[in-house]
């Protein structure tokens, strides 16, 4: 009868620690959050643009993804982007773009719309590259008429020296400065296309707009490139 009271009581301990064991608490993994670098003006002269919230086809949303191979992507957890890429992107280029409507000698600056979709927003840890792919729309806008004028996609890549989250969205900013710079040179070519073709009215659309098209090409920027918030 001892035996059996013994037999109970060692069962009923290594249940009790089974459980403890099975049911421990997963170790804490604190999230970290990270942003885009702050951007450096880069609106053309004589002109206001206003940057459409731009759409998402990309993978992840909050959470950085990662390529690790020819095939194989990841989605981490714990380091989170604190804005999915579209949106990121957006107000990226709402800053570089801000600037007041009316010039100092009262005048109205040509007004231009950019819209877009993002379809990369992808850190390749093989290459050790950031990619930034969006689509792009660029109208021209006066009184109640718009003009499409171009209509591109482009894909912008930087390379990241460490495996670091941080390190990351240094590059991807460094992507964002590229698209806005990649926009403004647009936007100038426009306009120095429409002041050729009207010299005696600057900065007014030409009676038929024609659209144009560029193919797009892969631009990257290596590690010594300038940062974004240096350029400001």
């Amino acid at each position: 009868m001892r035996n059996i009271l013994l037999i109970a009581v060692f069962a009923g301990l290594s249940a009790i620690l089974l459980t403890g064991c099975l049911f421990r608490e997963a170790p804490y993994n604190e999230v970290g959050y990270f942003d885009l670098s702050s951007p450096g003006k880069n609106l053309p002269d004589g002109t206001v643009v206003k940057v459409n919230t731009f759409k998402n086809i990309e993978t992840g949303k909050y959470k950085m993804v990662y390529r690790d191979g020819e095939s194989r992507v990841v989605v981490d957890e714990y380091n989170k982007w604190v804005q999915p890429p579209d949106l990121m992107i957006s107000r990226y280029l709402q800053a570089a773009f801000s600037d007041d409507k009316i010039t100092s000698d009262g005048s109205t600056k040509a007004e231009f719309e950019v819209s877009g979709t993002v379809f990369m927003f992808m850190i390749d840890l093989k290459s050790k590259k950031s990619s930034l792919g969006v689509s792009y729309r660029i109208t021209r806008n006066q009184a109640s008429s718009e003009i499409e004028m171009i209509n591109n996609s482009c894909i912008l890549t930087s390379n990241f020296e460490k495996e670091d989250p941080a390190d990351f969205a240094k590059s991807m900013s460094i992507c964002a400065d590229l698209l806005a710079k990649r926009l403004k040179t647009d936007i100038d070519f426009l306009i120095k296309k429409e002041n050729t073709a009207n010299p005696e009215s600057k900065n007014k659309p030409p009676k038929e707009a024609k659209q144009y098209n560029e193919p797009a090409k892969p631009e990257t920027a290596d590690k010594s490139s300038p940062d974004p918030k240096k350029n400001g």
